[in-house]
């Protein structure tokens, strides 16, 4: 008996000291705060070892409880609402931060889920996107027509009325149906103090090219030319203040006269249209024969105003330096007999006719009264 028991406690030692040299006793560190992913980690990682039987409850617990902690936060994370910018709550749920014993699923893709109650709400605070589509485009397709509306009655007053002639008296027998989109103002006796007066009062925002021609009357009634040129470069300020900045102002010659020399405020015009950079419509040439004298068959009785002849040359040299004439051979008279559908070139006659009732060139009787008129 004494020798079995003494046997037996050494067989006992040797296991205890066995026991003690393989034995790995590992605790874990105490952490305020365990992160989930840190402990699935330790979990993850952890490898078996060989442990006591008490030390292994211990183990067993702290792990049953680590178990708890780590699916409460799961559920936590998995029922957290979220407030979409609609205002609807739902809840959302990734499928990566799921695990099966805690094994994490690194295959499986996110996925979105709505929970039932509140899946009423969302389908009511969603809009119809097909609706909403059609509902923006027959709004723009609206918004377009009237946009395009507001574009063409703008267009159609910007191009009824583009370019503006005015000036005297001496534009009172041009007939505007001959005339591209212009507008003609003619003022009876008109000086440039008038015409001055007159733009003061008139929106000429909408023209395109504005034609003045005036100062005749200044030089008849007298007036110095320094008062010409100061009256003439106040107009000129005015219009190009309160025209648009692409309108393009064109100043036209005065025509000679028989009661005045015109030269002198012509030479002026020139000046002043150099120094503002304006286009200037010099009508000297069209007025004079080849031998330096006026064309009488260009002017009525009186030598100042212009017959319907006189007014088409007028016209026929502004158009070189504007496009006001409609594109048609019936606006061309011919100076040689008054005629329409033809010019010099191809006239029959080949030369100035001599008129049967006024003895005067360049009609025949039967345009007599309509020249004079």
């Amino acid at each position: 008996m004494t020798s079995g028991c003494v046997e037996t406690e050494s067989k006992l030692a040797h296991s205890m000291t066995s026991i003690n040299t393989d034995t790995v006793i590992t605790s874990t560190p105490s952490r305020k705060s365990p992160d989930t992913n840190e402990l699935l980690l330790d979990f993850n990682t952890l490898s078996p070892i060989n442990i006591n039987h008490h030390e292994s409850i211990n183990l067993q617990e702290e792990i049953f409880e680590l178990k708890k902690t780590v699916s409460h936060l799961m559920n936590l994370i998995n029922n957290k609402p979220i407030v979409t910018d609609k205002g609807t709550q739902v809840t959302t749920c990734d499928a990566s931060t799921q695990t099966d014993d805690f094994q994490i699923l690194a295959n499986t893709k996110p996925k979105t889920k709505v929970h039932s109650k509140n899946v009423e709400r969302c389908i009511q605070s969603t809009p119809d996107v097909n609706n909403t589509s059609k509902s923006y485009s027959q709004e723009n397709k609206d918004k377009r027509l009237v946009n395009r509306s507001q574009q063409q009655k703008i267009s159609r007053n910007f191009n009824n009325n583009n370019i503006l002639v005015i000036g005297s008296s001496l534009l009172k027998s041009i007939n505007t149906r001959d005339l591209i989109n212009t507008r003609v103002s003619t003022n009876r006796g008109a000086r440039i103090i008038d015409i001055i007066n007159i733009v003061k009062d008139t929106d000429i925002r909408q023209y395109r090219s504005i034609i003045v021609h005036i100062g005749g009357n200044d030089i008849s009634n007298g007036a110095p030319l320094d008062l010409i040129q100061e009256n003439y470069e106040s107009l000129l300020y005015l219009l190009r203040s309160k025209a648009d900045m692409n309108t393009n102002i064109i100043v036209s010659s005065v025509p000679p006269r028989q009661d005045t020399d015109v030269e002198p405020v012509n030479k002026v015009l020139i000046d002043m249209c150099d120094y503002f950079n304006l286009q200037y419509i010099d009508h000297s040439k069209c007025f004079y024969d080849d031998y330096g004298y006026v064309k009488k068959t260009l002017y009525q009785r009186d030598g100042i105003h212009l017959t319907k002849m006189g007014t088409m040359v007028f016209l026929q040299n502004i158009d070189q330096y504007v496009k006001i004439l409609k594109l048609s051979s019936n606006n061309d008279y011919c100076q040689y007999c008054g005629e329409r559908g033809h010019d010099l070139t191809t006239c029959r006659h080949g030369k100035p006719v001599s008129c049967f009732s006024c003895n005067s060139f360049g009609h025949k009787k039967k345009f007599c009264d309509l020249y004079w008129s």
